[in-house]
């Protein structure tokens, strides 16, 4: 618009409206001259496919779905375009969700029981992830998280974000070698102010991402805002992951504001998909 508003000066026109029409889905720049008789023009443009899978791509990560047959997993499962969904090994409905998710077609990665307090109670501390587990026993532990939920995952994400394991770079390294031997990615989604995480991960050659953003508004409005933001800063930095929890408002919510993507320039893809560019 701006180049547009450049070119038209040379022909002494001048921008006097732009608009994004939803009904068409263009933006309308209406340009006029004070030159007598000057006919008034009207340039209508709009996104191709192809500018918008090239451009920019972001993804949303449903985090800790564990909801069983209900509604939101239904308009989960429904909605159009890519998601990824994480879901926990112990949770009473983990395996339900997972096989509609499959059947979906949505993307799946496993939460690992990383050692942490905040388990206490979830999960015995025998079936957790420690640091002091060697690389069989770490095996064992992914492949009991796997076992869990029934998944056939993509990819990894601790299941707390507080743990001692994202600052233990030789536990992380035997765990970021047996995803690499399962041939997944890793999410990061961790609390820690280190850089152990990031560091490690790139060390062991593992693919590797972190959440950028946080979706957490409770009304329709505050996460219409925040899908917003999220599709602006997804148009400026391609690949950028947002969390989210299934929370029937949210998907609702989402649903309703698809458009906000296709606006700013930004295709919705997997998890998996971002770390792949």
């Amino acid at each position: 618009v701006e180049d547009i508003g450049k070119t038209a000066e040379y022909y002494k026109y001048k921008i006097s409206d732009c608009i994004w029409q939803d009904k068409n889905s263009c933006c309308i720049v209406e340009l006029v001259s004070d030159s007598v008789g000057a006919p008034q023009w009207e340039v209508r443009l709009g996104r191709t496919e192809r500018f918008a899978s090239d451009a920019a791509q972001a993804a949303i990560l449903i985090e800790d779905a564990d909801i069983g047959v209900c509604q939101t997993l239904i308009d989960i499962c429904a909605f159009p375009d890519p998601l990824t969904v994480s879901v926990p090994p112990t949770g009473t409905n983990a395996v339900t969700t997972v096989t509609a998710i499959k059947r979906s077609g949505k993307e799946i990665i496993c939460e690992i029981p990383f050692e942490s307090e905040y388990l206490a109670g979830k999960i015995k501390k025998t079936d957790q992830l420690l640091i002091n587990h060697g690389k069989h026993e770490i095996a064992d532990d992914i492949s009991r998280a796997i076992d869990g939920t029934g998944a056939s995952p993509s990819g990894y994400i601790g299941m707390t974000p507080i743990s001692p394991v994202y600052n233990n770079a030789q536990c992380l390294d035997l765990i970021f070698g047996e995803i690499n031997r399962r041939g997944g990615y890793f999410i990061d989604h961790s609390r820690t102010m280190s850089d152990q995480v990031s560091i490690t991960a790139k060390e062991s050659d593992v693919k590797y991402a972190k959440v950028g953003f946080v979706i957490s508004g409770k009304t329709e409005a505050q996460i219409q805002g925040e899908l917003a933001a999220f599709a602006a800063a997804a148009s400026h930095k391609s690949g950028l992951i947002a969390a989210a929890q299934p929370t029937e408002i949210f998907i609702k919510t989402l649903s309703k504001n698809r458009s906000i993507f296709a606006k700013t320039g930004v295709k919705l893809v997997t998890v998996g998909a971002t770390i792949s560019q």
